[in-house]
């Protein structure tokens, strides 16, 4: 594909260039998915082939982390522009795609997990809202990657995020992937507005319990060797799923095996 009819684009929040003419002609093919996997697949194997010289350089892991999370970044933008304006439009429907957990820091290692939170406004889910969130699922485990998802209303975002401590390590560093970004940056901030009047202590106890029952689980040799209390709360540090979906919309690719997760 030629650099003008690359598949994917750097996601901007407001203003997006308008999707590639290749994209939309995905939308008029006798199977939309197919086609603009297809087209995706050749742009983030490039972006990702990028990152991967740069990891194996050796000279800046950091740097590598960081192309792959842009080459994710791309590849969503564009998967969730052309599932909402193309597939099943409905402009004043307002969702959001957020990266939460790991991925939501800007950083993703090679095979890493997608961490995703689907966000709509309010508790009811639209035929239309359900058929944008399995569109991009289909598409992904198309492209082999494993996602790990929630599909939440803002209130039952907030609501998980005060009482499961995984659910709001999760959002610490959240930030928004495509659509409604104003929904999006709602979200963020009343969660941020909640941690910081929120008395930190049981969160940090939880979080230093998560890390003990952690150490006590059987580890490889080579694994248990090596660890040290430093690398074991840099393990921690760096590990935040995401879970605890009161719907049954969390679902993920393993094995390649496609099924729901129950949360």
């Amino acid at each position: 594909m030629s650099g003008n009819r690359r598949a994917c684009y750097a996601p901007s929040v407001t203003a997006p260039p308008p999707l590639p003419s290749a994209v939309l002609d995905a939308a008029s093919a006798s199977d939309p998915r197919a086609a603009v996997t297809a087209l995706l697949r050749e742009s983030f194997d490039a972006d990702r082939a990028r990152a991967a010289r740069r990891a194996e350089s050796a000279t800046d892991g950091a740097e590598a982390a960081r192309l792959y999370a842009e080459a994710a970044d791309a590849l969503l933008a564009t998967l969730w522009r052309f599932a909402t304006e193309q597939v099943h439009p409905a402009p004043d429907e307002r969702l959001t795609l957020l990266a939460v957990g790991g991925y939501g820091r800007g950083v993703l290692a090679p095979f890493s997990d997608l961490d995703l939170l689907f966000l709509r406004p309010g508790q009811a889910i639209s035929p239309r809202a359900q058929a944008v969130v399995e569109f991009v699922h289909y598409a992904l485990w198309d492209l082999g990657l494993k996602v790990g998802s929630a599909f939440r209303s803002i209130g039952e975002t907030l609501t998980l995020a005060r009482d499961d401590m995984t659910v709001r390590t999760t959002l610490l560093e959240a930030r928004v992937l495509a659509g409604d970004a104003a929904l999006g940056e709602s979200l963020l901030k009343r969660f941020r507005t909640s941690v910081a009047r929120a008395d930190p202590r049981p969160f940090i106890a939880a979080k230093m319990a998560e890390r003990d029952v952690r150490l006590q689980k059987p580890a490889p040799s080579a694994i248990a060797s090596s660890r040290t209390s430093r690398t074991a709360r840099a393990d921690f540090a760096t590990s935040t799923p995401c879970s605890g979906s009161p719907a049954p919309w969390r679902r993920t690719a393993s094995a390649g095996r496609r099924r729901w997760r129950a949360c």
